[in-house]
């Protein structure tokens, strides 16, 4: 239903107070930049335009060596290092040793971030996603600063030589170059999507295969489920629980009428258990389910997530390397989540990775 509706056109690009709206606006300049939804709130033309670039850097030969690089970078040694610096026979926080490090330093070496900025990256990108139910004093403040590095970050010269920019400064967009705060947006986009979903992703799996640890064990014993697996997690995770949406025209969704200007909560989390999908076993964990039908934790159509392989990449990689080292890994409380409408991610996960 909800992907009916979207591809149909029958919703448009989010209401001013749509669950997912970022709270505040950075200016810059002569512009306006939403924080966190950048590109996501868009609908055709403009955001298809921005579609379009994204598909050459996320699904042509951009994305092949992009990400191939990126892979390599995370493949090499990336999540080793991480899961060697985490003492196995004492509890720690999943989040802060793992989940969160990884996705932020994959996003600021595809940005060209390097040094003490890197560790600010994580600190705005949760001040973007929180803002997204109610903004205060101290996230306004971090969310200006973000705007700010960013913006300094895209107009430097030396960003010119970082593939991922230097692509986006060069690269015509409806027979016209990308404007600054296009560019800004699309950089802001990726930095706070791609971490927090990424994130999400992986201290969610990793929950759900700590509760059941009976599809953990499968998962452990043989790695080419693993890819699958990942889908499974995106489905029953969906780290982007909703958005808003606001009818085009006059509609009907199961029955209900609906007149065009009513502003729509799509529930992905919902749609990702819908049972005229996945069947009488939707609301169960199957890190064996087949791969179609397709969930909807990345979006659809024109608003599919321009991160999309990224977070499968490094999804797969990490608990790959999990569960080869710590395959009876185990909950060693109860985790806390983030206080968001947006996001179902783990503000704090105590683990054993020993068992």
């Amino acid at each position: 239903m909800v992907a009916h509706l979207v591809e149909g056109h029958h919703l448009h690009e989010g209401h001013p107070d749509a669950v997912g709206e970022p709270a505040v606006h950075l200016p810059l300049d002569d512009h306006r930049v939403d924080a966190g939804t950048a590109v996501v709130d868009g609908d055709e033309p403009p955001h298809l335009h921005l579609s379009g670039s994204r598909v050459d850097v996320d699904d042509a030969d951009v994305r092949a060596e992009r990400v191939g690089e990126v892979g390599r970078a995370v493949d090499g040694g990336r999540v080793q290092v991480a899961l060697d610096a985490v003492p196995a026979d004492e509890p720690v926080d999943l989040v802060e040793a793992l989940a969160a490090p990884i996705p932020i330093a994959v996003i600021a070496e595809m940005l060209g971030v390097v040094g003490a900025d890197r560790a600010q990256l994580r600190r705005w990108s949760d001040a973007a996603i929180e803002s997204t139910d109610s903004t205060s004093a101290e996230q306004a403040e971090q969310l200006g600063q973000l705007a700010g590095f960013l913006m300094g970050h895209v107009r430097s010269p030396h960003t010119d030589r970082v593939d991922l920019l230097g692509l986006l400064k060069t690269t015509p967009v409806s027979d016209r170059l990308l404007d600054e705060a296009e560019i800004m947006g699309f950089c802001l986009t990726l930095l706070v999507a791609g971490n927090e979903t990424t994130r999400t992703l992986i201290s969610g799996g990793a929950e759900a295969l700590a509760r059941h640890p009976e599809q953990r064990a499968a998962l452990a014993s043989d790695a080419a489920l693993v890819p699958g697996a990942v889908e499974e997690m995106l489905r029953w995770v969906t780290p982007i629980q909703a958005f808003g949406r606001t009818a085009a025209i006059d509609t009907e969704i199961a029955g209900c009428e609906v007149p065009a200007g009513t502003f729509v909560v799509m529930l992905y989390a919902s749609a990702n258990r819908d049972e005229s999908v996945f069947g009488a076993t939707s609301d169960q964990f199957d890190v064996g389910r087949p791969v179609h039908p397709t969930h909807l934790a990345f979006g659809f159509g024109e608003h599919s997530c321009l991160g999309a392989s990224l977070a499968r990449l490094e999804s797969r990689i990490f608990f790959e390397e999990l569960l080869a080292r710590y395959p009876r890994y185990r909950l060693h409380g109860e985790p806390s989540y983030t206080a968001s409408t947006l996001v179902n991610g783990a503000r704090f996960m105590p683990v054993l990775l020993s068992g």
